[in-house]
């Protein structure tokens, strides 16, 4: 009975400090489980949208493949390092509406991104005085009218939509504590 008295006043003064560890613990654990799964969508989605998925012009598409999937693996990985500081500080009431808001947010970014995307995909069709399916498999990367702020939108589209995946899955690792 001594015993039991002694481990409960243990756990009473370490309380905190164990719970904090679980807490770290349970996301370690939740996030180990589905980081496979993470880093594969992270490379893999990217890279599929990019292979056949979007129209593009095929002389941008291995550069779009490349930083498309290192930049999703990167704000995967930011998001990653930075959890504990993202759920500390949306605790309080602005930080609740601030984790509805924020995902929703990735999401219009996301939108306008691949709007743009599109949007000077088809205005940089006439520079090149070809149908617009002749000038995506044939123009050099060169002759692209706008091609830089082309690829910035396309990744950016990407990246948008993965940091509003893995905080919506933030989110939903922590429901009551958030």
């Amino acid at each position: 009975m001594a015993r039991r008295e002694t481990d409960a006043g243990a756990e009473s003064a370490g309380g905190s400090k164990e719970n904090a560890e679980d807490v770290s613990t349970g996301f370690v654990d939740f996030f180990q489980k589905y980081l496979n799964a993470w880093v594969a969508v992270a490379i893999a989605l990217p890279t599929a949208i990019t292979w056949k998925g979007m129209p593009m012009y095929e002389s941008q598409r291995s550069i779009l493949t490349t930083y498309t999937a290192l930049s999703c693996v990167l704000i995967l990985a930011f998001l990653f390092y930075a959890r504990n500081q993202l759920t500390i500080k949306l605790k309080s009431r602005i930080g609740a509406i601030g984790l509805v808001l924020l995902p929703f947010a990735l999401i219009c970014a996301t939108g306008f991104c691949g709007y743009k995307y599109y949007d000077l995909l088809i205005q940089s069709q006439p520079y090149t005085q070809r149908a617009l399916s002749e000038a995506l498999a044939k123009v050099s990367i060169e002759d692209i009218h706008n091609g830089t702020f082309i690829l910035a939108y396309y990744i950016l589209t990407m990246v948008f939509a993965e940091a509003a995946l893995f905080l919506m899955a933030v989110r939903e690792w922590r429901p009551n504590r958030l």
